[in-house]
């Protein structure tokens, strides 16, 4: 295949690992192109001038910085409206977030010269074969619509008839232009002109493998061709004035080669699948939750748009070729033969279980009426693992039982002594061959868990081999690989709400061409880490009155934690304490002692749970002296008293 070597590590890393085709392959598209090592370049070509071809485009991973320099892993042709015209095999293994498209795009360096875009949905051909790289061709829908953009037309079967062997067409792309191991990849557009090369040679040529939805361009004496990071771009010619793409850039055997040229996908036998694919009806045609645990059951949503002006509704829902699955069930339907208006939508949910380990899954036929999209033809795909019987808790020294653990692939992980961060043993992937992978699932439920940490170590052929992780069923951007890690490293998935299912993939490709070491990763320290919410400390009242030594009761029982976690008290005395103390100090319930001073006393209670999380609430104790009030009785000796203290006053003052 034609990709760019340079971004094929870095767009790997950042999509899906399952296709309709092999839902448990250890490598995506991308990767499988690599490994097949086909060379592929635009030879001998020259730079192209700027607007020459305002439908070229370039796929670039998503995670390319805003504005800053791309290099686009494979071309493309904007055919109007939402859709992109490209190769299946560069979209293979993807999913639509991962990519974006850049449309008008010259000058690599010159971060004005392409409009960038994101993907909606990819379409790619329901008999595509990855092996034969037969009906090679894809589209992708973008999330908006492209209006100031001439698009490319399609060389219907009529105009291509009026071609002849040796007539010239025009390929262009930022491939690999060098024919040495050495790869040259350019910054500005390059175009060079091909030969339509004789059909029967061209089988020959390939042993057989030309099919009558391929067309071939080049020369018998070579030095000219489209190749590596050309992929997926259009072969045109021009006619009565007007550009038409005749074919998609697929594959080759070697750089320019004498009496080998290049493949393309013959875009005249796929006028009625652009038609359709372009009609407006936009849906997720692949959905893959990738591995998950036997005995798994779940509720998906499925989404119908409308793009196009013409109102359509669905009015059949089939399910066909079940594998390990038990019969779909919908849930709910908003469809239900209800008309879809202009760029509204609808959905219905489907409870699917699996019955059997390994890969499943079904087909969903969707009809409609729409009068140029009739059936939309989805894929449901799962591979199910058989639950582990190691005893993971204490090999890799996990904090807590949120985790379920499950295993296979072509080899399941196992206990090992040799490599540990914590500990005499932790894990290992299992012993695989060349092409094979080993998977351990770790299956969370619990909603308090938001992250995911664990500690590797691998050693592995560079680029190649390694661990791959997956997040309910889309690739991270995880790769670990090479020969150079000795000690163990931390990394920390971020979960989303409800259940998850974290996949870590070690995997080999078709050859280790550098055999190295373990060829092994290793797993130790696995933590799940919960969102806590710190309890709520609360006092039934805040302000105490109390005589000098003397006591009172502070209720702080009303404190919760929203979490239901055991909550643990610390009372105390914040600055002078008048000579108080505060008894029962862990209690939800304290004793305030007085001292023998009056005045206001200050004190705080402080709760926490057990993650460490804490709040607190301060109160006052307003100590009073205890004042007494002697009281006399009436008459009797005491009235006398009175009465005869009063008199000797009044003779005092009469001598005055």
């Amino acid at each position: 295949m034609k990709f760019n070597n340079l971004v094929i590590a870095f767009v790997s890393s950042a999509i899906a690992l399952y296709s309709h085709s092999s839902i448990g392959a250890p490598l995506s598209g991308l990767e499988k192109q690599k490994n097949k090592k086909v060379s592929q370049r635009i030879i001998n070509g020259v730079e192209a001038k700027k607007d020459n071809y305002p439908f070229i485009v370039g796929l670039i991973a998503s995670s390319t910085k805003e504005g800053g320099e791309i290099s686009p892993f494979c071309g493309a042709s904007f055919i109007g409206s939402h859709y992109i015209l490209t190769a299946s095999h560069c979209v293979d293994g993807s999913i639509a977030a991962d990519i974006d498209v850049v449309v008008g795009e010259h000058d690599l360096k010159d971060s004005t010269s392409g409009v960038r875009y994101k993907v909606a949905q990819i379409y790619m051909h329901e008999e595509y074969d990855a092996l034969a790289t037969n009906n090679d061709i894809a589209i992708l829908e973008l999330e908006t619509a492209i209006t100031n953009v001439s698009a490319i037309k399609p060389l219907t079967p009529e105009l291509e008839a009026s071609l002849k062997v040796g007539d010239l067409m025009t390929v262009m792309g930022w491939g690999n232009m060098s024919v040495t191991d050495e790869p040259s990849y350019p910054n500005v557009l390059q175009e060079v002109d091909v030969a339509l090369y004789d059909q029967e040679k061209c089988n020959t040529a390939y042993n057989g493998g030309i099919t009558d939805v391929m067309l071939c361009a080049g020369f018998e004496a070579g030095g000219k061709d489209s190749c590596q990071g050309d992929s997926g771009g259009p072969l045109v010619i021009k006619k009565n004035n007007e550009w038409y793409q005749a074919g998609v850039v697929s594959f080759g055997d070697g750089c320019a080669v004498a009496g080998v040229p290049g493949v393309y996908a013959r875009v005249s036998k796929f006028i009625d699948w652009v038609k359709q694919k372009k009609a407006g009806v936009s849906y997720q045609q692949k959905i893959t939750p990738g591995y998950v645990e036997n005995g798994f059951e779940d509720i998906f949503s499925f989404t119908f748009k409308n793009l196009s002006s013409t109102e359509y509704a669905i009015t059949k829902i089939e399910f066909s070729d079940l594998n390990k699955v038990s019969q779909p069930i919908i849930e709910s339907n908003s469809c239900n033969s209800a008309a879809i208006k202009q760029n509204e939508s609808c959905e219905f949910t489907v409870k699917v279980t699996s019955t059997a380990l390994g890969q499943g899954g079904f087909d969903l036929k969707v009809h409609t009426n729409h009068p140029e999209n009739s059936l939309a033809l989805q894929y449901f795909s799962i591979n199910t693992l058989e639950k582990s019987s190691l005893d993971m808790k204490t090999l890799v020294d996990m904090n807590n039982d949120d985790i379920q653990w499950y295993s296979g692939g072509d080899a399941i992980w196992e206990a090992q002594t040799t490599k540990t961060l914590k500990g005499n043993n932790a894990i290992a992937s299992g012993d695989i061959k060349d092409s094979q992978n080993s998977v351990l699932l770790a299956v969370i439920k619990n909603p308090e868990v938001t992250d995911l940490s664990f500690n590797y170590l691998v050693q592995a052929e560079e680029g190649y081999d390694g661990l791959k992780i997956t997040a309910n069923g889309q690739q991270t951007a995880f790769f670990a690989t090479g020969t150079t890690q000795t000690e163990f490293k931390e990394e920390i998935i971020k979960l989303k709400d409800g259940t998850d299912r974290i996949a870590f993939i070690f995997s080999k490709d078709e050859t280790d061409e550098d055999a190295v070491g373990f060829d092994t990763a290793y797993i130790d320290l696995v933590k799940s880490i919960t969102a806590n919410s710190a309890p709520t400390a609360k006092m039934t009242k805040i302000d105490y009155q109390v005589k000098v030594k003397s006591e009172s009761t502070l209720d702080a029982s009303q404190s919760a934690d929203a979490d239901g976690d055991v909550i643990s008290y610390k009372w105390e005395i914040i600055g002078d304490s008048l000579g108080s103390t505060i008894n029962n100090k862990t209690l939800n319930k304290a004793t305030f002692i007085a001292g023998d001073k009056a005045g206001k006393v200050t004190f705080k209670v402080t709760t926490t749970d057990p993650e460490g999380a804490s709040s607190y609430v301060t109160g006052t104790v307003t100590i009073t002296e205890d004042v007494v009030v002697e009281k006399k009785k009436s008459g009797g000796a005491g009235g006398f008293v009175v009465i005869i203290s009063l008199l000797l006053l009044s003779l005092k003052r009469n001598k005055y």
